[in-house]
């Protein structure tokens, strides 16, 4: 049986009633003291019955007023999932330009089964 439908991302960061809270994380090579709030619940469309941690940060620069991030390990903490979108995004942005500029994709030299 599924509970109560909770609250999505922009709705929790926007509720005035549960306060922000901050913890100091690594980020892009800086210690940055976040804003977040967090929530532990279950999506079953993406998760079934397991639970899923979401994480709403609130960013003071730029053109969004938050960033949502989610994580299926709900004993993490939160400093120590948030490090690791940073790192990881390093990444993202790599694959990104491999194939955007310098044209690496799918391989177009397979041989079909003769």
């Amino acid at each position: 049986m599924r509970g109560k439908l909770l609250p999505k991302p922009e709705a929790l960061a926007r509720n005035e009633r549960q306060a922000w809270r901050t913890c100091k994380a690594l980020v892009y090579g800086k210690i940055k003291t976040l804003h977040y709030k967090t929530i532990d619940a279950q999506w079953y469309r993406a998760c079934g019955a397991s639970l899923i941690r979401v994480i709403v940060v609130r960013v003071d620069t730029g053109r969004l007023a938050f960033r949502v991030f989610f994580c299926t390990n709900v004993d993490l903490p939160i400093d120590k999932i948030l490090e690791a979108y940073a790192r990881r995004w390093a990444i993202e942005v790599t694959f990104r330009d491999l194939k955007q500029l310098l044209g690496f994709g799918p391989s177009l030299n397979r041989r079909s089964p003769s």
